[in-house]
């Protein structure tokens, strides 16, 4: 494998999810969907995907008020985010993970339920990748057909929001990922 291409696919990912969060802050909603593509090519990549090729030991936070797959049996619908008041503008979507709890890894924090036990963080980037944003499918699949039916802010779709929230997560965990790196490579 080469680690160099792996390492320029990773700079190329961290620029398309800067630029593209900055401009769903600004207004230009549909850019969601090329979040959704460049979480999927660092974490749901089915045969390889980016992020655990460059940092062996992925490791994220779990959602607030994640529960077990024990736990989830029966779940029909859960929200774990945390909304928090912005002022004059509105509410403003803070977080989705709980920092505060030991990161878990990326298997099972992907599998973790974020809207109901069926849907969770990997199938709602899937959804979103493969029915919106790579295809114009006819239809949208149950995932989307359910997180469409809820705004969480203003008028943003619940997976609009939680795609970008996302995306701002794992761009913030890369970047401590690097500094770690650059840090451990100075010292030694």
């Amino acid at each position: 494998m080469d680690m160099q291409k792996a390492w320029n696919d990773l700079d190329d990912a961290v620029c398309i999810l800067e630029s593209n969060i900055r401009s769903f802050r600004e207004g230009n909603v549909s850019v969601y969907k090329v979040i959704a593509v460049q979480l999927r090519v660092l974490l749901c990549d089915k045969q390889n995907p980016l992020l655990p090729r460059v940092c062996r030991e992925v490791r994220l936070h779990p959602l607030w008020g994640s529960k077990t797959k024990e736990q989830t049996v029966g779940l029909v619908f859960t929200m774990p985010t945390m909304v928090s008041p912005k002022g004059k503008s509105g509410p403003e979507t803070a977080r989705l993970f709980d920092e505060s709890r030991e990161p878990i890894e990326l298997k099972e924090w992907l599998d973790q339920a974020l809207f109901s036990q069926r849907i969770t963080i990997r199938e709602l980037i899937d959804s979103v990748r493969n029915k919106e944003a790579a295809h114009s499918d006819r239809h949208y699949n149950e995932t989307l057909k359910l997180t469409r039916g809820f705004s969480l802010v203003g008028d943003e779709k619940a997976h609009i929001i939680c795609i970008v929230v996302i995306g701002e997560y794992i761009l913030e965990q890369i970047k401590m990922a690097l500094e770690d790196n650059a840090s451990e490579s100075s010292k030694s």
